[in-house]
């Protein structure tokens, strides 16, 4: 049995140009090569090791979905624990 982990996101972008915007799998409490894709778009971004680069238009937003194997519940439990 397969034990994946899925975080879904938004990423703003308020300026007034296009923005490359990197989210790192470390900052969604994630471990290990992961896989991305864009729901609004329907397009897988392809896999990745331990983020993901984004174009984002200019006062536009992107919605991914992040597929990983693992979570790193020792981060997890902690960040829980404290709020």
């Amino acid at each position: 049995m397969e034990n994946k982990v899925s975080k879904e996101l938004l990423r703003f972008n308020r300026s007034a140009a296009t923005a490359s915007m990197t989210v790192k799998w470390s900052d969604l409490n994630l471990e290990g090569a992961a896989t991305a894709r864009d729901l609004w778009s329907k397009t897988n971004l392809g896999s990745f090791d331990a983020s993901s680069t984004v174009s984002v238009p200019s006062h536009g937003v992107v919605m991914l979905k992040v597929v990983v194997q693992k979570l790193n519940c020792k981060k997890y439990l902690k960040l829980n624990m404290l709020g």
